[in-house]
């Protein structure tokens, strides 16, 4: 029970909704530095960047799942996140001087080798009106951009 309770919060911490995305980042990154020893930085969240629910829990569920990645593969000491307002997008990126990987090959979500988790960033943010860019090499670390257009960021279902 405290297991999946601990996951459930992880997954949608109340933080989120309470005092939003700035605030969650914070925590997860703390959760991130105890978990796994890597440090993250946080920087540019501007909590004036008008993020409803959907894109406010698509958006730190995306950079939760990089920072995880990060933790468990980048073999980086350190972390960093940004966000920032560019040329109409919201551009959010995690970046780490890690151990680098071959981005076309984490994309296409083969179970039991690379997993889904870049694969399904890709996929909900693409559903979205988002997308994803990667730049990465071997042994030059990795930065996963998440580019969202402003006009995309009224909430999704008012669009359907």
């Amino acid at each position: 029970v405290a297991e999946t309770r601990s996951l459930t919060f992880d997954v949608s911490p109340p933080i989120l909704y309470e005092l939003g995305f700035e605030a969650a980042l914070e925590w997860f990154a703390e959760r991130i530095q105890q978990q796994y020893g890597v440090e993250v930085e946080i920087m540019g969240c501007d909590k004036e960047i008008p993020l409803g629910t959907e894109w406010r829990v698509t958006l730190f569920a995306a950079v939760r799942e990089l920072l995880v990645n990060v933790g468990k593969h980048a073999k980086s000491p350190i972390a960093r996140v940004s966000m920032k307002k560019k040329q109409g997008n919201i551009v959010i990126s995690v970046s780490d001087k890690g151990v680098g990987m071959n981005p076309s090959s984490r994309m296409r979500g083969k179970p039991g080798i690379d997993g889904f988790g870049l694969f399904s960033i890709r996929e909900r943010l693409g559903y979205m009106g988002g997308r994803v860019e990667i730049f990465s090499k071997p042994g030059q670390g990795t930065c996963v951009t998440l580019l969202v257009p402003m006009e995309k960021l009224k909430r999704v279902s008012e669009r359907r």
